[in-house]
């Protein structure tokens, strides 16, 4: 899974992602890039940077927290896209 497949899978559904942080500490993370989960006086292109080269971390909405939160995409372990739940339609683990 690259950063493009995770990007467009948190732009169409919410989802759970499951990494390492950087103390390291393991933390799993509701989160979404659905304009309309995104708070309405922010735009989703003022927090997003586009880097030349493909960033290693992704800029996301915590579904839970209510505040924009980033993960690093090599200290992922786990990506599910749930919409309801957990119930997940799509789960990605690191080997």
């Amino acid at each position: 899974m690259d950063y493009l497949d995770i990007l467009e899978k948190l732009h169409s559904d919410r989802c759970w992602v499951t990494f390492k942080k950087v103390n390291g500490d393991m933390r799993t993370m509701w989160c979404t890039l659905q304009k309309e989960y995104l708070p309405e006086q922010q735009d989703i292109e003022e927090v997003l940077v586009k880097p030349e080269d493909e960033p290693k971390a992704i800029a996301v909405w915590d579904l839970e927290k209510e505040a924009w939160r980033s993960f690093r995409i090599e200290s992922m372990v786990r990506f599910e896209i749930n919409s309801y739940l957990h119930q997940s339609d799509f789960s990605w683990s690191k080997s």
